[in-house]
């Protein structure tokens, strides 16, 4: 074959691959671009180069995106994956067939490129729904995330303005926790309800993980909120209803002229305040409670801290005592609280049954230490020949833990090293573990040795 031939033939080959990528292009152009909107869906080359092809693997260098924008003669897509751990993911289709299927779809706006007309493969068969539509679009324009998208190597800004605002349904942060719109108050404003162990990758919520504290609500400006996600229609039905059924039944509570005490109320009757745990016809049974402002040891009650009193129990005769409504707990707090004092319940058993101190004769011998250990102190609460029975002081003050041993009395020698300030900790600490006869009694002996 002559040299003229065969350069005559690759040059043929070239001009035919031009002729395909111009006709291609045009297509491109002219058909693709202008058939398509934001949300539908595409499939392209993932790849900007053949070494990302290449590292990139067999299967994994094409897939499909989310329409988003355009850039001239390109599309700017959503890199759609099955990998829920990717960057800023949100699943998508969540109620309804997006890929023929079975594993989730999760896509990032963190990870979005141009489509030029090499890298274009074909249309989707369908688009994302509107919610999904409407939630890409929220995540775009309320907050402040910096949007930008690779321009084949080129980062770019991404630049976009759509008419969107917060809606009852919308998962919003707000000074560093999650709450849940449940009301608009005006057209900035809005009512926010705490909702905790939610999973800001999908719409779609499970409802014995979840918590929503309808008690907590918070009245807030649109400007202080960020966008999250948005809790499908069809849960938020739920959730709606019962948000009204617990502002009506704090309502009817408060302000019936019945005055008609249930569970959760929080009541002030006589300058004290008192938590209604259970009722019995016309009795309500209450503990008495304190303002906190420390956690340790709280239950809150109406989204505020309280130092529960248990054995501070009052019956409130609901007819006939005056007291005042002042608020009412949620059902989460509420069973918060009935938890806390169960434990307590069981912990008060557990120290009564270890310490059968109170029916023990004190010993004459009241504070002692080790006699190769005199920085140890220990009270001597019972004796019998060789033995004393001994309470660890240090596990005490340091620890409020009553911890009792039995050692030989040849171990210890007396001391009476206990500071005024020590007695007060050791008497309020015995009064706080139900102990109030050993408290007295160890203190009596005490200011004698002092």
């Amino acid at each position: 074959m002559k040299l003229s031939v065969l350069f005559a033939k690759i040059k043929a080959y070239f001009n035919r691959n031009k002729a395909e990528e111009d006709l291609k292009y045009k297509d491109f152009i002219e058909n693709v671009i202008p058939s398509l909107k934001f949300g539908d869906i595409i499939y392209a080359e993932r790849f900007n180069n053949d070494i990302e092809k290449e590292d990139m693997g067999e299967g994994h260098n094409t897939g499909p995106f989310v329409v988003i924008s355009f850039d001239g003669d390109k599309v700017i897509g959503a890199y759609c994956t099955s990998n829920q751990c990717v960057k800023g993911g949100f699943q998508i289709g969540e109620n309804y067939n997006l890929f023929s299927r079975d594993r989730n779809t999760y896509t990032t706006l963190l990870r979005l490129k141009t489509i030029d007309s090499e890298a274009f493969l074909n249309i989707g068969s369908r688009s994302l729904s509107n919610s999904d539509i409407d939630r890409i679009k929220k995540k775009m324009c309320l907050t402040d995330l910096d949007i930008k998208y690779d321009d084949f190597g080129l980062e770019k800004d991404l630049n976009v303005n759509f008419d969107v605002s917060f809606e009852i349904g919308d998962v919003v942060g707000y000074s560093g926790r999650y709450y849940v719109i449940v009301e608009k108050k005006e057209s900035t404003k809005f009512i926010i309800a705490p909702i905790t162990g939610y999973d800001s990758r999908y719409s779609y919520i499970d409802f014995s993980k979840v918590k929503i504290d309808f008690a907590n609500v918070k009245e807030v400006e649109m400007n202080d909120l960020f966008y999250i996600n948005s809790i499908a229609k069809s849960q938020m039905v739920i959730i709606i209803k019962e948000y009204n059924e617990y502002i009506k039944r704090k309502s009817e509570i408060i302000n019936s002229e019945n005055r008609k005490l249930d569970r959760g109320c929080l009541v002030s009757l006589f300058n004290d305040l008192y938590y209604v745990y259970g009722t019995e016809g016309n009795v309500a049974n209450s503990f008495g409670v304190k303002r906190a402002r420390i956690t340790g040891d709280s239950i809150l009650i109406a989204g505020k801290r309280f130092i529960p009193c248990y054995e501070s129990v009052k019956d409130i005769d609901v007819k006939s005592d005056s007291y005042q409504i002042l608020g009412v707990a949620s059902e989460e707090e509420m069973d918060e609280i009935s938890k806390a004092r169960k434990s307590y319940k069981k912990s008060k058993k557990e120290v009564k049954s270890n310490l059968s101190v109170k029916k023990k004769k004190m010993s004459n011998e009241l504070l002692v230490c080790l006699k190769d250990d005199k920085k140890s102190r220990y009270i001597v609460y019972d004796e019998n020949d060789d033995m004393y029975k001994v309470i660890s002081l240090s596990s005490l003050l340091s620890n409020h833990e009553v911890i009792i041993f039995d050692l030989p009395k040849s171990a210890f020698m007396a001391s009476n090293n206990v500071t005024s300030t020590e007695l007060m900790i050791i008497k309020r600490t015995l009064d706080q573990l139900h102990n109030e006869e050993l408290s007295n009694e160890l203190v009596k002996k005490m200011i004698l040795k002092l």
